[in-house]
């Protein structure tokens, strides 16, 4: 039987209020990236990346170290493998597309390009996610014992393959519960902006 764990963030109000802030952060550079990769902006994908290797990652490692922990004390182990996988996957994507601009140059734009759009859509639905799912969890809503499965609402992710004939491909399906959330500020910040994964994939 799940336990009831408290959640530091619900307890730290300062806290909470920053780790939305940074996930609004994250959301305006996913922006920002769309808009860069629409123009084929190579500079400011760049840009984008290396703001997430500096900030993002710090604060998914946070996240790996205070609160994965307590999903799984809340029997929602599944939930938190699926996020721990996004945040390696992001690391990946990363890492690889700031390699691929190394010297100002993209020798590989097509490449490039499907690395950065898996990037931007992983972001996004992880962050839906973790406001979504995760976030309720630890507060006590729903209640561990009858909060769904992870993937009943939510398709694990997929691991992204590097190899050139391997891309996945991005699905353009939004789900209801992507639909839009009224408790977001501002509007849009996350459900709205994402997309649902591939049904089926397996976890990363």
């Amino acid at each position: 039987m799940p336990t009831s764990v408290p959640d530091p963030l619900a307890l730290d109000a300062p806290r909470l209020a920053e780790w939305h802030q940074l996930h609004q952060a994250a959301m305006a550079r996913m922006s920002d990236l769309a808009n860069a990769l629409d123009r084929q902006g190579w500079s400011d994908v760049d840009l984008a990346c290396r703001w997430l290797h500096a900030e993002f990652r710090p604060h998914n490692e946070g996240e790996e170290r205070d609160l994965l922990p307590l999903l799984e004390r809340l029997g929602a182990r599944d939930l938190g493998r699926q996020l721990s996988a996004d945040h390696r996957e992001m690391g990946v994507l990363t890492q690889a597309l700031l390699h691929g601009h190394a010297g100002g140059q993209v020798p590989e734009p097509g490449r490039h390009g499907e690395r950065a759009r898996r990037l931007l859509d992983l972001v996004r639905q992880h962050i839906d996610t973790e406001e979504h799912r995760m976030l309720p969890l630890l507060q006590g809503l729903p209640h561990p014992a009858t909060a769904p499965a992870a993937g009943a609402g939510y398709a694990t992710t997929m691991r992204f393959n590097l190899h050139p004939a391997a891309v996945p491909g991005i699905s353009p399906v939004r789900s209801a519960a992507a639909s839009g959330c009224p408790g977001c500020e501002p509007p849009g910040t996350c459900s709205g902006s994402a997309p649902d994964r591939p049904a089926g994939a397996a976890p990363g």
